[in-house]
């Protein structure tokens, strides 16, 4: 039987929550395969489109299987091997220089969900390394061409993606630090990252993305997005995939800054202050858009002219 074996390292602190989200986190297979689920939909859409539904169901259940008598078990086993992590909480990620120091500002910002509540005690994250093995089953049709599929699911989670809560803001980022495969897999879906700098990593982004299209698009109709796109597609008229030109010596000061950004960027900013100021005044719906939604909900605006 084929296999792909994977070590992986973490670049950012893994949120992973068991039973108990704000209890002890925990590394689980169930966790990888859900975010193997949302890049492959991400990658079929951007292929066959994103309106027949039900085609791209059909597709990612042939791969990743699903819970009925037609598709049943996964073609693709994924097992975790060898955890050796430790435990680290919000505080002592986002704390600038060691204990009883003030946190990151745009840390803080990035992760303020992980924060201690009147309620909850703040959340645990996980860091250090592990090994992942994927494995096609054997005797199932089609198990060698799911699993390049299903590695192309994870090349594109590990590049562009990233697992757990806050994922999409800096965390639970993965890179890999060795892997073997007993079937040959092209260079340019090797998951390692192999630059040394900005310019070198937006090739290999583009030469891995690339290599995975032609992987899902084996014998498939292609049909572009709608615009916009129903839900998240990997397509050139739904997306584009941005390589910032620097470097950090660490995740924090990189997530630090980009997370300042972001708040600056959601204070007091035109047009979106006078466009909610108007629709209060004149009670009135939104004369336009809010343009800040864009990055996420909920927005509080406060108006001292209005009485707060």
């Amino acid at each position: 039987m084929k296999q792909l074996n994977l070590t992986f390292q973490t670049v950012t602190p893994l949120f992973l929550a068991g039973a108990e989200p704000r209890g002890e986190p925990e590394l689980r297979p169930a966790a990888f395969r859900g975010a193997m689920r949302y890049w492959l939909r991400a990658a079929l859409g951007g292929i066959i489109g994103d309106q027949d539904l039900e085609r791209l169901s059909q597709l990612e259940s042939a791969i990743l299987g699903k819970a009925d008598d037609k598709f049943g078990a996964s073609k693709v086993t994924l097992r975790l091997l060898d955890p050796q992590m430790k435990f680290q909480t919000y505080t002592q990620l986002a704390q600038q220089g060691g204990p009883n120091q003030n946190l990151l500002r745009g840390l803080a910002y990035l992760w303020f969900s992980l924060n201690r509540t009147n309620r909850d005690p703040e959340r645990k994250a996980l860091e250090g390394q592990f090994k992942l093995q994927l494995q096609s089953r054997p005797g199932l049709p089609d198990a060698d061409l799911r699993l390049h599929q299903a590695a192309a699911a994870l090349w594109l989670m590990v590049q562009l993606g990233g697992l757990g809560s806050r994922s999409r803001r800096g965390a639970g980022c993965l890179r890999v630090t060795e892997q073997k495969a007993n079937f040959p897999l092209p260079q340019s879906l090797d998951l390692r990252v192999h630059s040394a700098n900005p310019q070198d990593l937006a090739q290999e982004l583009q030469k891995g993305l690339t290599e995975c299209r032609r992987i899902f698009a084996k014998d498939l109709p292609q049909k572009s997005p709608s615009q916009p796109a129903a839900f998240d597609v990997i397509h050139p008229k739904a997306c584009q995939v941005w390589v910032l030109n620097k470097t950090y010596p660490h995740w924090r000061e990189a997530l630090h800054e980009v997370g300042d950004r972001y708040r600056l960027f959601r204070s007091r900013r035109e047009p979106d202050y006078q466009t909610v100021k108007d629709a209060l005044v004149k009670q009135k719906p939104l004369a336009m858009p809010v343009e800040r939604a864009a990055f996420g909900l909920p927005i509080q605006f406060y108006y001292r002219s209005l009485q707060g």
